[in-house]
Order: structure tokens, then sequence, then C-alpha cells
């Protein structure tokens, strides 16, 4: 997976944080509430949203709370689609 395809992804979920944010809304979790949850610190959740890290456990957990695939631009599934995979429109 390359930095650029990395970087990419983040910018991406940068775009639609406020979409992952309202589907946490929607099932009454915020963020802090998510991890712990999960059993990570708030700033890595908050870094995930906001498209500044990748952390696979993070994005598997937003899955599992039913956050659309959609919103969260992983790097990992999106190598797997292609390049063009985070062009277009995101919401």
């Amino acid at each position: 997976m390359s930095v650029e395809m990395r970087r990419k992804c983040g910018a991406a979920r940068a775009q639609v944080r406020f979409r992952i944010r309202e589907e946490l809304e929607r099932r009454s979790l915020t963020m802090t509430a998510l991890a712990e949850q999960i059993g990570v610190c708030n700033q890595a959740v908050s870094n995930t949203v906001n498209g500044r890290l990748h952390s696979p456990r993070v994005l598997q957990a937003l899955r599992d709370v039913g956050v659309p695939e959609k919103y969260l631009f992983d790097p990992a599934k999106v190598c797997a689609k292609g390049a063009d995979a985070t062009e277009g429109k995101v919401a």
C-alpha cells in the first residue's frame, strides 16, 4: 500500500468525518465511548475519523457499530478495489 494511497484515503475520510460522527450519534455513541469499548485512547478514534490515522482496530469498530463502508475509506480495502476508488463524489 503506497503512501499516496494512504494520503488519499485519509483526505477522503476527513471530508466525511461529520457523516461518521452523525452515524455514531444515531447509535448514541461518542468517539470517546467507542474508544472505551475497543480499548484504545480517544485520540486514536479521533485521528482515525479525521483521516490522520488508519487504525484497523478503529475502522473495524466503526464497521461493527454500523458506519457505512462508503465513509471509511480504509486503505486496506481501497487497495483491493483500485486506485480510483477514492475519486469522485464522497457523500
